[in-house]
């Protein structure tokens, strides 16, 4: 009887990972085709309106076959165990020294919710509490923050050890561009760990070299950087975990660590997080093994509870109690909206109905409520309209192929030198946002074959699959419905857009495999 129910709960799993497969081809086809066809940029720095714009396919298709075919010759080269070894480190290297170069020369600060979040890790670490219940602090209106903050005020202390004298944020760009090296190298092992051939290895590699838009982000203050280092290390750990490799109790805990801390950096990585129950439940389907089930409930509870557990620590602290914040219903409500950034972007709406409700988190899912079935009931009378509406809205977040990384480490302390400024308003904006959407091209295509193959596979061959190769882009599909509906910003899609990459190198490993030589860790 149990053998019957188990081959029950392993068809269950196929189908599910079949199902989560064919939504995977779907979603990653359809960013795919709109980053080929179209691009988004901002207008300006300040203002941040996105503008839409339609890309020469013809062109576009001309760099991608460039590039791809570059790219054989280079793989083909570079791929043995010594040559990968060595451009592993000299990754690493170049992350080390083009982030150097970029806080000596940009000159970024940070600004908005950055410089609040910084000043409040400042204001931790002297031990001012004041904030925590002050009625009109960025922390009334956005608590989740209080884990950034935290993060921030045990680097300005570490800081404050070494004797540094300096504005910490300038210190703290130089561990961030540590941190963007150990995300590398979380991923790198990761891959190494689901696809054995070090061909896709190499690729990924060559492809970090040339992610501007990860580079760039590493002098960006705020939540991006650390949260996907904790992403990428809780991976490991769990691949390792599903792989049965090396110590259970070890990759339970790590793993266990780093998605909490992820969430606790920002929390919108509970979409990762959805995720990973997801592939765990589903290898438990597979595997059925007890601990897995553990792994889930300590995944949900603890990522659930980190950031009200530090906000009532707080609170007993300075004596009071936390506003609630700005809510959930008045984010869905503004995800509705026009705006002039572009529609469902940031416009101010949730903020200012909290202040002008009085922080009155009833009456403002009242009137966020009302908005909504307004909205919808308009977008029902007029299809047109609502098309429109959310193809923009999609657009305006996936195809922006900078990921909003010139706007997010736009303002600065002192004057930059006119080649500098150029990046972010002049020609050199101009090439950049070619490049980025040269690459972007590479990395969709090269995803799309990925899950074009897999799902072909899955299809073949019904019990030979492993679950966690799918981790990252069952995130994915999550971010991509999450932002169709929440508050719309390129910049939010920066982790997603960093978790297609591992897919692309796969892609890239498939589509080379038949023509170069084999090599021992071949599949």
């Amino acid at each position: 009887m149990s053998g019957k129910n188990s081959d029950v709960s392993e068809k269950i799993g196929h189908i599910l990972i079949c199902v989560a497969a064919f939504i995977s081809l779907i979603t990653l086809g359809l960013i795919g085709i709109a980053a080929f066809l179209w691009s988004s940029t901002a207008e300006d720095m300040v203002g941040q309106r996105m503008i839409l714009s339609q890309d020469n396919g013809l062109l576009s298709l001309l760099f991608l076959a460039i590039a791809i075919v570059i790219g054989f010759f280079a793989v083909d080269r570079l791929s043995t165990d010594w040559m990968t070894a060595r451009l592993f480190v000299f990754t690493i290297i170049w992350y080390i020294i083009v982030g150097g170069l970029l806080i000596f020369f940009v000159r970024s600060a940070p600004g908005a919710d950055a410089y609040a979040t910084l000043n409040m890790g400042n204001m931790l670490a002297t031990h001012d509490y004041r904030f925590i219940c002050f009625p009109d602090s960025y922390l009334s209106y956005y608590p989740h923050q209080i884990g950034l903050s935290v993060f921030l005020e045990m680097l300005i202390i570490f800081l404050k050890g070494i004797k540094y004298h300096y504005d910490y944020y300038h210190a703290i760009k130089i561990i961030y561009v540590g941190l963007n090296c150990l995300s590398f190298v979380c991923i790198y092992f990761s891959i190494k760990e689901i696809w054995k051939a070090t061909r896709v290895r190499t690729v990924y590699a060559i492809l970090s070299i040339i992610n501007l838009p990860f580079i760039l982000y590493s002098s960006f203050i705020y939540g991006e950087i650390p949260s996907f280092t904790a992403i990428a290390a809780g991976s490991l750990f769990l691949i390792r975990l599903l792989k049965e490799k090396g110590l259970a109790v070890i990759n339970v805990l790590l793993s266990l660590l780093f998605f909490t801390l992820s969430v606790f950096l920002r929390k919108n990585s509970m979409i990762f997080i959805i995720a990973v129950i997801i592939v765990v439940i589903l290898h438990f389907l597979k595997t059925k093994r007890a601990e897995l089930v553990l792994f889930v409930v300590l995944c949900a509870i603890l990522s659930v509870t980190i950031i009200p557990v530090t906000l009532k620590y707080f609170e007993n602290k300075a004596g009071g109690k936390v506003q609630s914040g700005v809510t959930m219903y008045s984010y869905l409500a503004m995800g509705m909206q026009e705006g002039e950034r572009g529609p469902g972007w940031y416009n101010g709406y949730n903020f200012d109905l909290y202040k002008d409700t009085g922080m009155n988190t009833e009456e403002c899912n009242r009137i966020s409520h009302e908005y909504i079935q307004d909205r919808v009931g308009y977008f029902k009378n007029n299809p047109k309209e609502c098309f429109k509406f959310y193809r923009d809205k999609f657009l305006t977040q996936w195809t922006d192929s900078t990921l909003a990384s010139c706007q997010a480490i736009y303002a600065t302390y002192i004057d930059r030198k006119g080649w500098v400024e150029s990046l972010f308003t002049g020609k050199g904006n101009k090439a950049l946002n070619g490049i980025c959407n040269v690459y972007q091209n590479i990395i969709m295509f090269g995803a799309f074959v990925w899950i074009l193959h897999a799902f072909i596979t899955l299809l073949k061959k019904k019990k030979t699959y492993n679950v966690y190769e799918y981790l990252w882009v069952i995130a994915v599909i999550g971010g991509f419905i999450f932002h169709m509906i929440w508050e719309a910003n390129s910049r939010y899609i920066f982790t997603y857009a960093m978790l297609i990459i591992p897919y692309a190198a796969a892609g890239y490993g498939n589509l080379v495999g038949p023509f170069i030589k084999k090599d021992k860790n071949e599949d």
